[in-house]
């Protein structure tokens, strides 16, 4: 703060009356304009975590605290450079906390910079890919661009089956169907990153072959619940294309909750009878073989147990209506009435397979979350392009600096939600509450940052951006489907809660 010199009782070149300087100097001078006096001055400074706002309070301080003689006190009359001993605030050194070393190249404690850097007994986590993973993202990338065309989508929503078998094929030559299975069933042995990389790339481009019906869910409960014998007969056809999978769980009254299963599997003398019906299967209408919960009945009745059964698509009694998803794609509902299975239809020992379900949906839900970010990363850029040509009043529109801010906002929500999705699929693997936890977390943060990015960009294309003429539409849709899809964010901000109070408790 500049103030005017006080008049004749102030000292030459000084600006304070030598009265108060005399007293400053003895440490007595007393609080003026509501600071303290120097002795509490100095506390302010000196104290150990002394936050911001106390800081704020010392306006200057002295070059005596530094080793010279200056008195500590607030700057009167004109700013000029050739006054020695006086700093402003802002350049003095912050107070430290016992134990913090200071230095220009942290302010964190030694102990926790040691244990980033691997030397404390904690490994610092590294997020950077690895040189195949970035090999697979280029190639990724690459296929998706040359690929799919405004063309090819609407080619392929008007198509009965919803996707290209000729592209399903390349998938496959590819080695993207067999990524994540396991290596003694013709897989790769890949993981859930992976599988992220290949669907951000798959977001970018609006695929909309089966992968996660297939590869996601389908493969992956079978190679989680399924018998060797079972394994062996369904997976290397996955890996090489020539078998597509679904899985059927949802129910009309389950509303999300996995546990609820009305869907019936009594067990016969020449194998199970099923019965029931299931909502939202994912390309289910092109599947050889679906997988459909049941809760399974033996000869003493309800066995409380959820059981995973392998249905051929030609069944008797398996009735499907298949309709286009929003966005892209295809679905279905099923009906099963009466529907004989053999004995080996069952997957695995008949154990609950509720555990199972909950795992695969966590997954999927990564892997769903992975295509969104890839989604909301295209409506960023093309959006941003937009607004660089289109010109309003003579100058482009990202002239503006209002513009600016919202893309700003829409660029920060796709860096978050693209955290949201690696920690999820990071956590793929870990124990269940902590993988429900970054699931239902990442699909909740995802779903709101998407809904953002999709409104801002078809706010900021105007009346263009809800025309069939640009894509921005398609891609918004897509992740209107998205926020619905295993629950929406609604629902999982609930279930991440209510998982949070159980790890509590336990």
């Amino acid at each position: 703060m500049v103030r005017a010199s006080l008049g004749a009782g102030c000292a030459q070149g000084q600006g304070v009356p030598v009265h108060r300087r005399q007293l400053e100097r003895a440490g007595g001078a007393p609080a003026r304009h509501g600071q303290p006096n120097r002795a509490a001055r100095r506390a302010v400074v000196a104290r150990p975590g002394a936050g911001t706002t106390d800081r704020d309070k010392t306006v200057l301080r002295a070059e005596a605290d530094q080793g010279g003689g200056q008195p500590l006190g607030r700057r009167h009359g004109p700013a000029r450079r050739d006054r020695p001993g006086l700093r402003a605030a802002s350049t003095l050194p912050r107070p430290q906390s016992p134990g913090v070393r200071h230095d220009r190249r942290s302010i964190r404690p030694a102990s926790v910079r040691a244990q980033a850097a691997g030397r404390g007994g904690v490994d610092a986590m590294d997020l950077n890919l690895s040189d195949e993973q970035k090999l697979l993202r280029e190639s990724a990338e690459r296929f998706v661009a040359e690929s799919y065309d405004a063309e090819h989508r609407r080619r392929m929503a008007n198509d009965p089956l919803g996707f290209s078998p000729a592209v399903w094929k390349q998938f496959a030559e590819l080695g993207w169907l067999a990524l994540p299975l396991p290596e003694e069933f013709g897989g790769l042995g890949g993981g859930a990153v992976d599988i992220g990389i290949l669907m951000e790339a798959f977001g970018r481009g609006l695929v909309s072959e089966p992968y996660v019906a297939t590869i996601v869910l389908g493969a992956a409960l079978i190679a989680r619940c399924g018998t060797s014998e079972q394994k062996q007969a369904s997976l290397p056809k996955v890996a090489d294309g020539s078998l597509k999978l679904a899985f059927a769980h949802s129910e009309r009254a389950s509303r999300f909750d996995l546990a609820k299963v009305t869907t019936s599997a009594n067990k016969t003398a020449q194998g199970w009878r099923l019965s029931g019906s299931k909502i939202a299967v994912l390309d289910g209408h092109a599947a050889d073989e679906i997988i459909v919960s049941a809760h399974i009945h033996d000869h003493r009745g309800p066995s409380g147990r959820i059981g995973l059964f392998l249905v051929q698509a030609t069944t008797s009694g398996l009735v499907i209506s298949d309709y286009a998803r929003l966005g892209g794609g295809r679905a279905c509902n099923i009906e099963l009435f009466d529907a004989h299975l053999p004995e080996d239809a069952l997957l695995g020992d008949g154990s609950d397979a509720l555990p199972a379900i909950e795992w695969a949906v966590d997954r999927a839900m990564a892997a769903l979350g992975a295509e969104a970010v890839g989604i909301m990363q295209t409506l960023l850029e093309t959006t941003l392009d937009y607004t660089k040509i289109r010109k309003q009043f003579g100058r482009p529109l990202s002239a503006n600096q209002v513009i600016r801010h919202r893309l700003a906002d829409m660029a920060m929500q796709v860096d978050e939600a693209r955290s949201m999705a690696l920690r999820a699929a990071l956590k793929a693997d870990s124990a269940p509450i902590e993988r429900a936890r970054a699931a239902s977390g990442a699909k909740a943060k995802i779903g709101k940052c998407a809904r953002f990015v999709g409104e801002q960009s078809i706010q900021l294309h105007g009346g263009m951006g809800v025309t069939e003429e640009l894509e921005v539409g398609a891609y918004f849709k897509r992740l209107v489907a998205f926020d619905t899809l295993f629950g929406g964010s609604a629902h999982h901000y609930a279930r991440h809660a209510e998982l949070g109070r159980r790890a509590i408790s336990a």
